[in-house]
């Protein structure tokens, strides 16, 4: 978010921002600050600036997967480690990795997994199939396979990962929610998912997402996506309390692509890739004669 004192060059290369003032400053909601509330704002960040720089990318979108991983064993402490190790693999099979994956929550308290592939190199699921079954050994189940239009991507692909984790809701058993049922046939079935949002019952151990390495710096991807500028109240020490308990949105700043697209600069230098394989192989890059094997 930005301040409202910020003052900084905005090197947008054709895209436009936007800055509207709201009529009465707005307070903004800081009475949950939870693990979970914050995870799930790490998460949205996350998935906000993942989908900016795939979409600015030099190579367009043209195909677009979506997974649905499971994990067998209740102890979410099971899948430690497995899609880091998938995502390796995944990584070795293609020459331009893209994805982006997220952690939830099953309501018997084990972890799942969904994730967005973009541009994988195999074109029917079959073969998508194979792959997973060889390197996902968590469940018995087949992972499940879907398509996702590349021009819905290209609009509103991070809102495919937030759409999972929005506030949660104090939750009563046997409460019927009418808001969450879902029609099938001339029966219909309750799906709630208020307990994949529980990240204060996920471990620490665990990651809440990941992707690959993002061809653009985090400062330029944030020039170039809907913020909120923040200001503190005033008479916030007349009032009491603490400071950031006075915080206070008085307008938006909304972003506005070029006509040929963002064209933020790419990075200069990757990170170096770490093999399994050979695990003494030393970087390029560095002066190290060893590299730690990963577990």
């Amino acid at each position: 978010m930005w301040l409202a004192d910020t003052r900084r060059a905005v090197p947008l290369y054709g895209c436009a921002i936007t800055r509207k003032e709201l009529e009465a400053p707005r307070p903004l909601d800081t009475s949950s600050r939870s693990k979970g509330a914050r995870r799930r704002a790490r998460l949205h960040r996350g998935a906000r600036r993942w989908h900016r720089s795939v979409t600015c990318a030099r190579a367009r979108v043209w195909r677009v997967f979506t997974l649905t991983l499971t994990v067998q064993a209740e102890d979410p402490i099971a899948a430690q480690g497995a899609v880091l190790a998938l995502m390796h693999a995944y990584r070795a099979a293609t020459r331009d990795p893209r994805y982006f994956w997220w952690a939830e929550l099953q309501e018997r308290g084990a972890v799942h997994y969904h994730a967005i592939l973009v541009n994988p190199p195999w074109k029917d699921f079959e073969r998508l199939r194979s792959f997973l079954s060889r390197h996902w050994s968590l469940s018995p189940l087949t992972p499940w396979v879907g398509r996702l239009d590349p021009r819905l991507f290209q609009r509103r692909g991070a809102e495919y990962a937030m759409a999972y984790t929005k506030k949660e809701r104090p939750r009563v058993i046997g409460e019927r929610n009418p808001a969450s049922e879902r029609s099938v046939g001339n029966s219909s079935r309750s799906v709630d998912k208020s307990a994949q949002q529980a990240y204060d019952d996920m471990p620490r151990e665990l990651r809440t997402f990941g992707h690959q390495l993002l061809e653009h710096r985090l400062a330029d991807i944030d020039l170039h996506l809907d913020e909120a500028i923040l200001d503190v109240s005033s008479d916030w020490k007349t009032l009491g309390g603490r400071w950031w308990e006075h915080i206070q949105i008085v307008g938006f700043l909304h972003h506005t692509r070029a006509r040929g697209g963002c064209t933020m600069p790419r990075r200069q230098k990757k990170r170096p890739v770490r093999s399994i394989q050979t695990p003494d192989r030393p970087r390029k890059d560095s002066g190290a004669t060893n590299t730690k094997a990963l577990p």
